[in-house]
């Protein structure tokens, strides 16, 4: 048996692919197709249904929606947020991803992608400058907070169902049982 070739390819030739509604990120210059299973998919809704509660401005993503951040990355986070402030984070000129560091991604992690979210997105997104991540584990109930010094992630602590945590982003309390379970 032979090891997979990998193929490498940038962000104009990841544009030219064609649309899909599979979720598809260019990591280190190399697609990664990753079809979200169910469970996954409902941490990502209770998530995002919660937050929806708790950010008072901006606006929310959810993937399948791209960033950009340079000709080799462009991820798909699970959830993510643009402050209003955020004039770095924008849409690109077709509306078709954004461009630039959002104020809070949030990856919720699948036993395919744990390694990605935990190490390869943890290092793109402290690279770009991303001002804080939240990785979720739904099947631990736990969620592991980093924000962002202008120098590197800090970890600000894993925080389980039945505890909360000040996002520094948002500005507001964050119930880790409501995030987890709607």
């Amino acid at each position: 048996m032979t090891d997979a070739t990998k193929i490498q390819i940038t962000a104009s030739e990841f544009f030219f692919l064609p649309e899909s509604n599979q979720i598809r990120e260019l990591l280190d210059g190399e697609i990664i197709v990753n079809p979200p299973k169910l469970p996954h998919q409902r941490s990502v809704r209770l998530a995002l249904r919660y937050l929806e509660t708790v950010i008072p401005s901006g606006e929310l993503w959810v993937t399948p929606t791209g960033v950009y951040f340079d000709e080799t990355n462009i991820p798909e986070p699970d959830i993510f947020w643009v402050s209003a402030e955020n004039t770095s984070c924008v849409p690109n000129v077709d509306n078709s991803y954004l461009h630039g560091a959002p104020d809070l991604i949030i990856e919720v992690l699948s036993p395919s992608t744990a390694r990605n979210d935990k190490v390869t997105k943890f290092q793109l997104y402290e690279k770009h400058r991303v001002r804080e991540y939240w990785i979720v584990d739904s099947a631990e109930l736990r969620v592991e907070v980093w924000n962002h010094d202008n120098e590197s992630f800090i970890y600000q602590g894993g925080f389980a169902v039945g505890k909360t945590f000040t996002s520094r982003v948002i500005g507001a309390e964050i119930n880790v049982d409501k995030l987890l379970n709607g």
